[in-house]
């Protein structure tokens, strides 16, 4: 007899799938559930595949990747489709449901605190639009079903995890969201009125944390809304996560399968000895070490907050600490005021590619000051910087006979060198009283990063957005 254990956290999240798999083919399975410190504890074992959960364990052969887990199970107990073809449009769907989640999350990042941000601009503008526009694919589907399922004339896997998420915004949302598709309402109570599945709903724990949606609405209970918002990030944000990053995603970046440190979150060094902050803030896992780029190791939570364990909020006084003293450490660098600032609106590269060796590049660095300066570091330069490092060593040079043009070239910041910022090229000859008015809120740090000056941007585009700030009529 084939023996399952499914491991996952003790809520719904990303493991909620399988367990009604389980639940609908009515297969015993060991629902073997962690708590913070018990994941720790496990992940430190390597047993799972790519230290994240949930994990599906198959005669104690590891399975990780949830959607993938729940393919499995699904062909395993016969609601997978039946043919080739269903299966594969079940497939299609699945994947669907995941642009979905990405294109939701950066309003619930934003809505947990996880990140800046106006949620209910995010909302408006991120979420609604993303909700009608996923949940109108999965109307016509079920509508070119004909038979009340996703796929086909019965039962699959995807059935249940869009009606269980669409159950989830129905508790909270209410019928109004779904007044477009009111056919996804009545799928998801058809679904979920199934015998096996009702019985599940009814008895599985009351410890699980319902995945609904937090809006404008404001909530009479904020630890519950935190707990249930959590619950949200584990399974909409990333439907299999790894719990390591958590409390603080500012400097992360969600990569498909799980948050992780962006190479701006360690790029600056720490104000004070790194041996202090160590001692400061010791990190969590010993054998992960401290936020490293492309890495998701756990930030210490006295980086961002009092509390001993996640999901935290965050306490800023703890926060401001940390970036003033430790922020290489906490991987907090991205929010210092070196590397906290817009780029420009249209950049010659792409500002979330450039990697360290470009900004020591004498050739990139000059581009980088002016187009990308949040990627370097280059904040309050200007837009100008030296091209070449350690130029202030001996300022000499600013004035020595034959280097004249050496210093113009690559020592521009600390030899004065640097364009005028008033400098700009106006559309008209002549002379004005008046401007147009800016149709951007960003013109004034623009323009300090050289958007009325840089030669890249046409006198159309600056007068299109930022005529005032640049002085052209």
């Amino acid at each position: 007899m084939v023996s399952y254990k499914l491991t996952y956290f003790d809520g719904r999240g990303a493991g909620e799938i399988c367990r009604q798999i389980f639940a609908f083919a009515e297969k015993k399975y060991e629902d073997n559930r962690l708590s913070d410190e018990e994941w720790a504890k496990f992940k430190a074992t390597g047993k799972s595949p790519y230290n994240q959960l949930p994990l599906l364990e198959v005669d104690g052969k590891p399975l990780a990747q949830s959607h993938a887990m729940a393919r499995y199970l699904a062909r395993e107990f016969g609601i997978n489709g039946k043919t080739h073809w269903e299966e594969a449009q079940v497939n299609s769907l699945a994947d669907q449901f995941k642009d979905y989640y990405s294109e939701a999350r950066p309003y619930l990042a934003v809505k947990l605190g996880y990140t800046e941000g106006d949620a209910d601009e995010l909302y408006k503008t991120v979420y609604l639009p993303a909700f009608k526009k996923h949940y109108g694919f999965l109307s016509n589907a079920l509508k070119a079903s004909g038979k009340g399922f996703m796929v086909g004339d019965s039962l699959t896997w995807i059935d249940l995890l869009v009606a269980q998420h669409s159950a989830d915004l129905l508790a909270r949302e209410g019928e109004g969201l779904f007044k477009d598709v009111p056919e996804m309402k009545t799928h998801s109570q058809d679904i979920q009125a199934i015998p096996q599945i009702k019985k599940w709903i009814e008895k599985r724990p009351v410890s699980d944390c319902s995945l609904v949606l937090v809006t404008q609405s404001s909530s009479p209970n904020r630890s519950a809304e935190m707990i249930a918002l959590l619950s949200v990030i584990l399974a909409f944000l990333a439907p299999q996560a790894s719990a390591v990053i958590g409390g603080d995603l500012n400097c992360t970046s969600y990569n498909g399968t799980a948050f992780v440190w962006t190479p701006a979150a360690t790029a600056c060094s720490n104000v004070i000895s790194d041996s202090s902050c160590a001692i400061l803030y010791p990190a969590p896992v010993v054998a992960d070490g401290y936020p490293s780029p492309g890495r998701d190791q756990q930030r210490p939570l006295a980086c961002y907050t009092t509390a001993t364990a996640t999901p935290a909020g965050i306490v800023q006084d703890m926060k401001k600490a940390a970036m003033d003293n430790c922020p290489r450490t906490c991987g907090l660098c991205c929010q210092t005021n070196s590397y906290n600032c817009p780029n420009v609106a249209f950049p010659r590269l792409n500002c979330n590619t450039i990697t360290q060796s470009q900004c020591l590049s004498l050739t990139w660095r000059p581009i980088i000051a002016v187009d990308c300066p949040s990627a370097c570091g280059f904040c309050n330069q200007g837009g100008c910087v030296d091209a070449i490092m350690d130029c202030a060593n001996d300022v000499r040079i600013c004035t020595a006979t034959g280097l004249e043009t050496f210093v113009a070239t690559y020592c521009q910041r600390t030899c004065g060198k640097c364009a005028s910022s008033t400098t700009t090229r106006t559309i008209t000859t002549g002379t004005c009283s008046s401007y147009i008015a800016d149709s951007s809120t960003n013109c004034r740090a623009w323009s300090l990063n050289g958007f009325c000056t840089n030669t890249f941007y046409t006198a159309a585009q600056r007068r299109s957005f930022c005529a005032t700030t640049c002085r052209i009529c």
